[in-house]
């Protein structure tokens, strides 16, 4: 026996050993070549001591720069060095990985999607024992694909390689080359990913290379732990020698069979610029006239060197006599190389410019002809092999020429070609079942999900397909540029949405690109917006809107599931839009039907983002716009693209504390790579990209800090307390601890400070109080500038002009003033309303001043003019974005308003957005304008997608019927629903048509603990909770144009735990709190009878006949009494002595005979005899190797006759089972019964924290709930199933007969 024990145990283990590889094998295929095969070797003899330096560096035992940061501008070999450190450090076993990003090379090589998981392979090709580490880290994660970017870089890289540098005698060194090639939306995230992991992590360095950019520069110079500074590429400081040595030898090994005079023209021409000596030799090499390029070469003008070399490779490449057709078809191959998102084939190519599919030069194919003669700008270029541009520097001659230049592309020309190749191309090969789910048996679409997503189909590999995929990829880019060439391309565009948009959809789900067609469609709506107003435009554009509608609600789910989702999209999607018109009766199988409006599908709702359930208080985009973070008793950092969360901000340094900081205030640095906030009276710094836990600040405030704000550069952080003592603190990130603080000297305001803010200059900073007094500080010196400002009214806000010389107060009595800040002068004052200044706001331009108080005023700044006329309604909180353009305003509602500027007069159009049900205390709009984010103490944050408003959006959809679904209640015979909100509310609907029937009605008293039906569907009862005496409320629904009427049954069981109805509705049976059942006559309304129950009843259920009643009770018993002499008949303990736990009893009921009472207790059932003392005759266990979980609230039911007990999908013939007293119970079995009828039982489900529709009939989900909707209850009844939400709204879907 323990022979077999350990051979099930080693094969148990070995099993799960192999479902570890296998699933690491799939996230390694993953992986992309980004590796840098492309870039040539460096010539033996150049960059001696750059080489020295970074191998001294790599080898150095106590590196105090991790980073090296090696930067100089475009062509100076940056690459190329990379690629021999990489080569040098792999033979010596001290490479981790590398990356070699590349904007030319489609978007994986551009985006951080597959990173982590290429450096986890290269790391596993360069150490063996890495897999280890990660089949470990496999075993103990969930999905490598489920968890953010910095804690994949954590897992899955740095931890790894930690691990392997353990046994080495140097650290390992991770090259990441190109990082300005890299996508400006994970730039900074990756480098603030790179200096988190370093702050903690020991046995690893990073190589990285770049351009100087704006961006990079910001987070890598002059920062503790970074070298490389004094390290140039082109050295211009020691003379033209030592510019051009490595240059040199290079010219001079490359072109031997040349002149020393002619390499003397290229080293010149080269001044030191690795890429301009690289494609000159090639080129020279290539073509079969040198002399004429050499000769080209002299005549060089000043500053147009690489122009000047671009144009002679293009020479170069045309046949010795070339005509204008040789020209026409070297411009296809450069739109098809230059203007393409992702390199593609000379198949590719011939594919997208059909009108020249057979064209030849010189008897040759004529996209292979110029690629094979431009070898020395573009690499490979067989047939079906991507065609890489070896320099960006190329694409933008190409297209930056002016037109009519020589080698002039026409860029919109080119892009017209390939979207309209792209829409053929798709119209032709789309089909409605792109993932092979029908397989048409089934009366439902199966779906499929793998674990780390679909698995393309097989005919997207082929290299005969490669122009296919990319024409689902990008076709909208291309239709976005090209859309002002001419009509004839939006009317196919419209043709091709009416047709093919969802199956559009589907392939993109397959190929992994449904961003990139948001992104796509979201470009192509704003080209259009700039064309002629014209009837097709209008028409396209509406589409475009609708279809995004349609990807931003639906997309993540596609992308998921496939056909299953898409269809579960279409249910969801309003009857009247473009795309239900168009798709709902062209589905591969019939449709369910959502009978109720669906309103959250307007774009004037929003997306819930996040749910809180607690008050959420600010909300704030970054400076670039690309993330903002959201806080109340929680606080996230949100990706403004994606809308995903970063970061969840918590403390990690303080172990006997919650890791969860609480915060009133936070706020972003200048350029975004900090973020400073509050927390425990202290300052918490965290990284502004990747939201991880930076510092924290010792605890100097003896009270809670109120406000928080960047000055000096962002050195300094400035924070208040509610004891309004304001201190600096030098945050500088080149300092050394401990960390310095400053109490501002000067007069302590003598109320609350309302509001702390900086200047945009950084120089000084303010703070405006309830003391009525404004106070300029100097953040360097913490004293005070000059003396206070008294304004004479109590001040609510302010903030600074532009340019930093005024500030501007919002006081309580509703006024504006506005001051000098030299002199401290009254400039202007003005009068917002007669409420409170709560909100100001400045244009990003400085000229425009919005207040917000009991109205909306815009004032001109410079002269304290008012614009136009006040805009009424409260506004607690406003903001601009980046053109000014557009302000947003909230208080109970988000509004938005477009600012147009005529010859004399200001023009403002309003669209309200709805979506909040309480008081709105946070907005933020992207400088962009396309993104806005609300965050309200209704506990929510909404996001709008400004692209998608428009004039229909300014009628407001129905609003949601309660504010939140508590119960629902289905009459027995499927005909009536009820249903509940938290403030009590009660609405009776249709349930076959899923109307509603009459408006809102409320009991005449408290909360409502429980409803339930009777048998017939025009009578039901409520509960009241104990805190109104338990009393129970009968309802009688006579007719439809008359509200119900209630009768009160004065129960008083201190809080009604369930109740009963008989099946001619003659009596009511209740159960409460104080253990007893009570039993009313629904005639008189009068109590007929009373049972003590020892223990708190918790089901019931009255007999056919009305004989009986039983229940079941905390204390562990079946008790079984008689309604006509009120005696206790039967008693059944079912709680077993031997078990450790107290067994759940979900259901007690009577057979149609009265003879039987079954009971469901946790997942089995038990017929239990009447006439036998409640005798256990038979029961029915689930087999513990079942995996399906028999949701509590499923219920086991007798078909009218008794012959036949339905329960889930399982259906038991009680005719075979015997009652035969002196037999143990016997155990029931499920089987299908021939001549059965139909179940009773409505196979449809849901369950509480999915959003998947089931039928227990399938064994894959039948419908997906769209995301927005956070499900509190379900019922269902044959076909049909209804649903309520978190937000009041209730929907009730039919599903067709096949479904189920």
């Amino acid at each position: 026996m323990r022979q077999v024990h350990n051979w099930i145990l080693r094969l148990a283990t070995e099993s799960s050993s192999h479902v570890t590889q296998m699933n690491l094998s799939r996230v390694f295929e993953d992986a992309i070549h980004a590796y840098g095969e492309r870039i040539k070797p460096l010539t033996p003899g150049t960059r001696l001591a750059l080489i020295q330096t970074l191998d001294s560096w790599a080898r150095s035992p106590n590196c105090t720069e991790p980073i090296f940061w090696l930067h100089d501008e475009a062509g100076t070999g940056k690459s190329a060095i990379a690629a021999h450190m990489c080569r040098h450090w792999h033979k010596d076993r001290i490479l981790a990985a590398r990356f070699f990003f590349d904007r030319n090379g489609g978007r994986n090589l551009r985006r951080l999607d597959k990173f982590c998981v290429t450096l986890a392979r290269d790391m596993v090709n360069n150490h063996p024992v890495a897999q280890e580490s990660h089949l470990e880290m496999m075993e103990s994660s969930l999905s490598v694909q489920q968890v953010s970017f910095l804690d994949s870089f954590q897992s899955l890289v740095v931890n790894v390689a930690q691990k392997i540098s353990q046994g080495l005698p140097s650290n390992l060194i991770f090259v990441f080359d190109a990082l300005d090639e890299c996508h400006e939306d994970d730039v900074g995230l990756l480098i603030s990913a790179i200096r988190q992991v370093l702050s903690s992590s020991q046995g690893i360095q990073f190589l990285l290379t770049s351009r100087p950019t704006k961006e990079i520069t910001a987070m890598l110079d002059t920062v503790p732990g970074v070298g490389g500074n004094g390290v140039a590429l082109l050295d211009v400081k020691h003379g033209v020698a030592q510019r051009d040595h490595d240059v040199s030898l290079y010219v001079r090994q490359t072109l031997k069979g040349f002149s020393i005079g002619d390499q003397n023209t290229v080293i010149e021409c080269a001044s030191g610029v690795f890429l301009w000596a690289t494609l000159a030799c090639e080129t020279l090499l290539r073509t079969v006239a040198p002399s004429k390029l050499l000769i080209k070469f002299q005549n060089n003008t000043p500053g147009r060197t690489m122009e000047i070399l671009y144009e002679a490779v293009l020479e170069a490449a045309l046949p010795p006599l070339p005509s204008s057709r040789d020209f026409d078809l070297l411009q296809v191959v450069l739109q098809g190389v230059a203007l393409t998102y992702s390199p593609v084939s000379i198949f590719s190519i011939r594919s997208f410019f059909p009108s020249h599919k057979d064209a030849k030069v010189q008897n040759e194919e004529f996209v292979q002809f110029f690629v094979e003669r431009l070898g020395s700008i573009m690499k490979d270029g067989t047939p079906f092999l991507p065609i890489y541009l070896l320099h960006p520097t190329f694409r933008e001659f190409v297209e930056d020429q002016r037109n009519g230049a020589k080698f002039y592309i026409n860029p919109p020309a080119g892009h017209h070609s390939i979207a309209s190749s792209s829409l053929a191309l798709m119209n032709m090969a789309l089909n409605p079942n792109a993932l092979g789910l029908d397989d048409g048996r089934s009366p439902l679409p199966v779906s499929i999900q793998y674990k780390y997503g679909f698995e393309p189909p097989a005919r997207l590999s082929l290299d005969t397909e490669a122009p296919f995929r990319y024409a689902i990829a990008f076709w909208a880019y291309h239709a976005s540029l090209a859309i002002g060439e001419d009509e004839g391309l939006a009317r196919s565009i419209i043709e091709f949405f009416r047709s093919k948009f969802i199956m559009w959809a589907e392939w993109s789900s397959a190929i992994k690109g449904i961003s990139e067609g948001i992104d796509g469609i979201r470009r192509l709506q704003r080209a259009i917006r700039v064309q002629s107003t014209s009837e097709t435009n209008r028409v396209l554009e509406e589409w475009c809107r609708e279809c995004l509608r349609f990807l931003l609600l639906n997309g993540h789910i596609i992308e998921q599931s496939g056909l299953q989702a898409w269809m579960s999209a279409l249910v969801f999607t309003p009857e009247n839009s473009l795309i239900y018109k168009n798709f709902s009766q062209r589905s591969i199988r019939p449709l369910p039907r959502l009978l109720t409006h669906y309103s959250n599908e307007s774009s004037n709702s929003g997306r819930v983002l996040w749910d809180n359930k607690e008050r959420l208080d600010h909300v704030f985009f970054s400076p670039d716009g690309k993330r903002f973070l959201a806080f109340g008793r929680t606080t996230r950092l949100w990706n403004a693209k994606t809308l995903k969360v970063i970061k969840e901000l918590k403390n990690g340094l303080i172990e006997e504390e919650s890791d969860t900081v609480l915060m009133q205030t936070a706020i972003f640095s200048s350029d975004g790579c900090l973020i400073a906030s509050d927390g425990d009276r202290r300052i918490h710094l965290w990284d502004g990209f990747t939201g991880a836990f930076r510092e924290i600040l010792p605890r100097r405030h003896e009270s809670d800090i109120l406000d928080v704000v960047f000055t000096l550069s962002n050195s300094v952080v400035v924070a208040v307390d509610e004891r309004h003592e304001i201190l600096c603190w030098d945050v500088e990130r080149t300092s050394q601890r401990p960390w310095r603080s400053r109490v501002v000297n000067g007069p302590a305001h003598t109320g609350a400070v309302t509001a702390l803010v900086s200047s945009p200059n950084q120089r000084i900073f303010a703070s405006f109080s309830s003391d009525k007094k404004i106070i300029i500080w100097n953040p360097e010196t913490a004293e005070i500038l000059g003396s206070p400002i008294t304004t004479g009214e109590e001040i609510q806000t302010g903030l600074f002009s532009k340019d930093s010389s005024q500030i501007i107060a919002g006081h309580e009595n509703g006024s504006i003033t506005i001051w000098d800040v030299q002199s401290h002068n009254l400039v202007h004052s003005l009068r917002s309303g007669s409420g409170s200044v709560q909100a100001l706001a400045l244009s990003p331009d400085g000229r425009i001043l919005a207040s917000g108080s009991d109205r909306i005023c815009l004032w001109e700044f410079k002269s304290g003019s008012i614009l136009s006329p006040p805009i009424e309604g409260e506004a607690l909180c406003l903001a601009f974005d980046g053109t000014g353009s557009r302000l947003v305003s909230a208080s109970r509602q988000v509004y938005v308003h477009d600012i147009r500027f005529n010859a004399s007069t200001v023009n403002i159009d309003h669209v309200t957005l709805q979506g909040h049900s309480g008081w709105i205390f946070g907005i933020a709009i992207s400088p962009s304008g396309n993104l806005i984010v609300s965050a309200s103490d209704d506990g929510t944050l909404r996001v709008w997608e400004t692209d998608l408003l428009d004039g229909s959006d300014l009628e407001a959809p129905p609003p949601p019927t309660h504010s939140k679904i508590t119960s629902l209640a289905l009459s027995k015979d499927g005909i009536r629903l009820i249903s509940i909100g938290e403030y009590q509310y009660f609405q009776i609907w249709d349930f076959m048509a899923g109307s509603k029937i009459g408006g809102l009605f409320r009991p005449p008293e408290g909360d409502v603990t429980k409803i339930i039906f009777s048998f017939s569907h025009s009578i039901w009862a409520s509960a009241q909770s104990y805190r109104h005496n338990g009393n129970v409320f009968v309802w009688r629904h006579q007719a439809d144009s008359m509200p119900p009427v209630p009768h009160v049954l004065p129960c008083a069981q201190g809080g009604i735990r369930c109740m009963a109805f008989d099946q001619s509705n003659t009596y009511l049976a209740t159960g409460g709190e104080d253990h007893s059942i009570q039993i009313w006559e629904l005639a008189g309304h009068s109590r007929v009878g009373f049972f003590d129950c020892l223990g708190t009843p918790l089901h019931i259920a009255i007999s056919p006949d009305k004989q009986y009643l039983a229940s079941d009770s905390l204390d562990g018993n079946i008790r079984l009494w008689n309604i006509r002499t009120l005696e206790l008949t039967g008693l059944l303990n079912v709680f077993s002595t031997e078990s450790q736990s107290r067994p759940q009893i979900h259901h007690v009921g009577f057979s149609p005979d009265g003879m039987t009472i079954i009971m469901k207790k946790d997942q089995s059932i038990h017929l239990l005899d009447v006439t036998r003392n409640l005798r256990c005759y038979a029961t029915y266990d689930q087999p513990p190797f079942k995996s399906i979980h028999i949701p509590d609230d499923s219920s086991p039911i007798f078909s009218s006759d008794g012959r036949f007990l339905f329960y889930w999908n399982y259906t038991f013939d009680l005719t075979k089972i015997s009652r035969d007293g002196s037999q143990p119970p016997v155990p029931m079995l499920s089987e299908i019964v021939s001549g059965s009828p139909f179940s009773l039982v409505s196979p449809l489900h849901l369950r509480r924290f999915s959003r998947y529709i089931h039928s227990f009939r399938w064994r894959v989900p039948l419908l997906v709930i769209p995301a927005d909707v956070q499900m509190t209850r379900w019922v269902s009844h044959e076909n049909m199933v209804g649903f309520g939400s978190e937000d009041g709204r209730v929907f009730i879907i039919r599903f067709p007969k096949e479904y189920i």
